[in-house]
Parts: C-alpha cells; sequence; structure tokens
C-alpha cells in the first residue's frame, strides 16, 4: 500500500529511496507523480471546518519510526534517518 511516508522518502533527492530507483534506471520523479496520482485517489478526512490537515500515520509506520529512534540513539547519531530503518 502506497503511504506518505514512501512519498517523503521519494521527495529526499539524495535519499536512500532516490537512489537505489536511479541505479535500477527508473526515474524517481516519475514514481513520485504516479505516487502523488494514487494518493489523491485515497478518501480524504473531513470536519466540520473543511479538509483535514492533519497527517495521520499508521501504526506499523508509527512502529518503523520509533525503531529508527531507537537505533539513531543506540549509534549516538543526532538524526533519524533512512538508514536508521
Amino acid at each position: 500500500m502506497l503511504s506518505i511516508s514512501f512519498l517523503a522518502m521519494l521527495r529526499q533527492r539524495d535519499g536512500l529511496a532516490a537512489r537505489a530507483l536511479a541505479r535500477l534506471n527508473v526515474d524517481p520523479h516519475e514514481v513520485e507523480r504516479r505516487v502523488e496520482r494514487e494518493l489523491e485517489k485515497l478518501p480524504k478526512i473531513l470536519s466540520p471546518y473543511g479538509m483535514g490537515s492533519q497527517v495521520y500515520i499508521t501504526p506499523r509506520t508509527q512502529r518503523l519510526v520509533k525503531r529508527a529512534e531507537e537505533e539513531a540513539n543506540r549509534l549516538g547519531d543526532q538524526y533519524v534517518g533512512l538508514d536508521h530503518c
């Protein structure tokens, strides 16, 4: 399933996802455009105040981020990145 997390990884131009796709001769920009199109098709959260601007992440993504934070702490890194996943 596509996620906003995947889109965020694609948008990191020097990130692991973009480099991996480029190495496979896949245009990261094209993948990003396709992911955006698919995400636009997903249901939106509506509230009495209009479209929701709050971003919600899945429990699976929450666990992934938590593990990445723990790995960054273990390594003494100041920032959490894809290499900690």
